[in-house]
């Protein structure tokens, strides 16, 4: 599924408006910023699901916007300690099934 159809749905939902999900060719999934296509951060999910839980919670505590545009570094290391606690959660749920 590309990043519109993913964008699209969780849109419908109402859970995303400035970052999506997008399935890159090794069937890993990336948060990117929506309309674009780029990568918002650089560390991909195995799963859709742990994906956009780890999206919104970023556009819930961050105006992503202005993010988006300023890369402010104190905030961006903040998202990526978002991304990493993330990626654990979802890499205890694969080893728990």
């Amino acid at each position: 599924m590309g990043q519109k159809n993913l964008f699209e749905q969780t849109r419908r939902r109402g859970e995303l408006e400035e970052l999506a999900v997008a399935k890159n060719g090794f069937g890993q999934y990336w948060i990117t910023v929506a309309g674009t296509g780029k990568p918002f951060v650089r560390e991909s999910f195995a799963t859709p699901d742990f994906c956009l839980e780890c999206a919104v919670e970023i556009e819930e505590n961050f105006e992503v916007l202005q993010v988006i545009e300023l890369r402010p570094g104190e905030t961006m290391e903040r998202i990526g300690e978002m991304v990493q606690m993330g990626l654990e959660r979802e890499r205890v749920a694969r080893i728990w099934g």
